[in-house]
Formats: structure tokens, sequence, C-alpha cells
């Protein structure tokens, strides 16, 4: 005769759902993270500077492709370097990306919003007359809500007159 409490069809269960409870959350801890660039991309990115970022890969052009102050061209050396990220990125396989138009804190809100998503639409432009799809590259402006200098230096404001081109991670 058994002493204590008889076994409930839970009792007699349990123990041999714990293994398989155990199974199925390493299982869950196992599932590998989405793919990244392939080593030839990351070199070619990095080689033309990108830095990896958490969103992606990101090539600040500060210094590389800067606007005159109330200007939406690149410069011949903005247009050169542009080119060279084209076709460089082409070579590898990126065909897909993000550019973002900025703008320095000289003008009102609304006319650097509209300044660096003209900006922006310029570069991508300029990117498609190298190889890109245009419909491969999106666009965004961002004014003068993201400086990457300060605004109180002439070569300040126009560090902030640029282009930031971003891939994906994957």
């Amino acid at each position: 005769m058994r002493r204590g409490r008889p076994a409930t069809w839970l009792g007699r269960i349990a123990p041999a759902m714990a293994p398989i409870a155990l199974l199925v959350a390493l299982a869950a801890c196992a599932t590998p993270p989405p793919p990244g660039r392939p080593p030839a991309q990351q070199q070619a990115l990095k080689k033309l500077g990108f830095v990896e970022e958490s969103e992606g890969w990101d090539l600040n052009l500060a210094g590389r492709v800067l606007f005159g102050i109330d200007e939406t061209t690149p410069s011949v050396e903005g247009v050169a370097t542009l080119a060279q990220v084209a076709k460089v990125l082409l070579s590898v396989g990126i065909d897909h990306l993000v550019v973002e138009g900025h703008a320095d804190n000289s003008g009102s809100p609304e006319h650097n919003q509209w300044l660096s998503e003209r900006r922006a639409e310029v570069v991508a432009v300029t990117l498609s007359k190298y190889g890109f799809a245009l419909a491969n590259i999106q666009r965004r402006g961002y004014g003068a809500s993201r400086p990457f200098a300060s605004n109180d230096t002439l070569a300040g404001r126009a560090q902030n007159r640029r282009a930031v081109l971003i891939v994906s991670s994957y």
C-alpha cells in the first residue's frame, strides 16, 4: 500500500514534461541572428569609410560631400566621391541604401527641412547616374535637427550642410 497522497495524473506527467520544456527553451535561445553582410561587403564598406552602427553602416559625408550655403548641388569633388562610392558598393552587390540630407541652422526650420530633403534627393539622383536604381534609394531630410558639428562657427555650419549614406546591416 502507498502512504501519503494518491498520485494524480499531473504528478506522473510533470517529471516527463521537464526535459521537453527544457529542449523547447534551449531551441528558442539557439535561433540564429539575422545574417550580416558578407566579409567582402564589410571590407568594401570599411574601405569607403562606412562605420557599423546599430541601424546599419553609416558614411557621414561631412568633409567629402558638402553643400554651399542655401545650396542643393554638391561640389564637383562631392560628385566624384559619390561616383566612387556607387562604383564600389555596386561592385560588391550592395544596391540598396538610405540617403539622409542635413542642413545647418542658419535658415528657418521649414526652409532647412526643405533644403535637407532636396539635398537627399540630389544625392540619390547623382548615385542613380552611376548605376543605382532610384527606387532602391530611400531619401530622408532632417533639417538642422541632427548637427554633426557646432553651428556656432562657420566651419561647423559647413560640416552640417551634408549628406549621410546608410547601408542596412543585412
